[in-house]
């Protein structure tokens, strides 16, 4: 198993660097196409984690906290002119989606 990934590998580096020095436009242009697929698809699906955090996840960690200390959303929360809610919340919402995209790649990577 482990011979056919390297050998595969190798394949790929070799039809890379064929690209790469022999290749016309046309081949340039496939490649991109091949490539931006998938970056679309991850904005995408960082779009709709960072949604889900926003409408679910976020106000049932900080609601009760908020209403602890009186405050109404966590985007008015300032300590000394700086907005270190918004910072808090930007925060959790990078941690979450970046937990959520390692796990789908490590499950992508088993199915494979």
């Amino acid at each position: 198993m482990a011979g056919s990934r390297n050998e595969a590998k190798r394949n790929l580096l070799n039809a890379l660097r064929d690209l790469a020095f022999e290749g016309n436009f046309q081949d340039w242009i496939i490649v991109m196409l091949v490539l931006a697929v998938p970056l679309v698809a991850a904005f995408g699906i960082a779009n709709l984690i960072g949604s889900v955090i926003a409408n679910f996840i976020a106000p049932i960690i900080f609601t009760p906290i908020l209403n602890g200390i009186g405050i109404n959303s966590m985007q008015s929360l300032v300590i000394g002119g700086l907005r270190v809610g918004a910072f808090i919340y930007d925060l959790v919402d990078f941690v979450f989606v970046v937990l959520i995209l390692f796990v789908m790649t490590q499950f992508l990577r088993r199915m494979i």
